[in-house]
């Protein structure tokens, strides 16, 4: 009995000292994560700061990228707190928190990979990966006032302004082009899909 008492008691204590190293993994990686410096650097040095993260591996990038969506999403959530309805549970708040970044990270996402596509017809010669990267650094102005009322459609705008920015540095591609990538083409593609789902609901189609 003894025996198997202590078997159990050092499994424990191996389980803990494991999810301890990987805690201090975690702190470590996020201590030795510049984000203060990217965030601060896309908001008053963009074209800079553009060009100097150029280089940057994309998991990196994407770990930025979800911190600033999470930035986002609890701000949105707590400016929006007194018009949530007032029946709301517990569960309820933490599935809208979970359900607010995934969403916002999957349209910014959605709006990389258009982009991209107006970067292959300019005669962009960069993959896939730099644009995601210009899209996601470009998200910044999200977290920055894109959670404010009345200045969260600003966010969006300046955000898409720096993906412009991004994909001509990242993809070396004329002005034009950066802006039929960043602009032009994902805002028809958002008027076609805005379109068919109104001829949908109107049972047009």
């Amino acid at each position: 009995m003894l025996e198997g008492e202590n078997i159990f008691h050092k499994g424990n204590a191996r389980v803990f000292r494991r999810e301890i190293y990987i805690q201090e993994i975690g702190f470590l990686i996020l201590m030795s994560f510049p984000f203060i410096s990217w965030f601060s650097g896309l908001i008053f040095r963009p074209k800079k700061t553009l060009k100097e993260l150029h280089d940057q591996p994309l998991p990196f990038v994407f770990l930025y990228y979800l911190i600033v969506m999470g930035i986002f999403a609890l701000l949105w959530d707590i400016v929006g707190l007194p018009f949530w309805p007032g029946d709301m549970s517990y569960l309820d708040i933490h599935i809208r928190w979970v359900q607010v970044p995934i969403i916002v990270c999957l349209g910014w996402l959605f709006y990389g990979i258009i982009a991209h596509l107006g970067v292959i017809v300019s005669g962009g010669k960069g993959g896939i990966s730099q644009t995601l990267k210009a899209v996601m650094f470009c998200a910044t102005p999200l977290a920055f006032i894109g959670w404010i009322p009345l200045l969260g459609l600003a966010g969006f705008f300046w955000g898409a302004l720096l993906v412009g920015d991004g994909v001509k540095e990242y993809h070396q591609i004329s002005p034009a082009g950066a802006n039929f990538a960043s602009y032009h083409l994902p805002f028809m593609v958002l008027m076609v899909i805005f379109i068919l789902i109104t001829l949908w609901g109107l049972h047009l189609i």
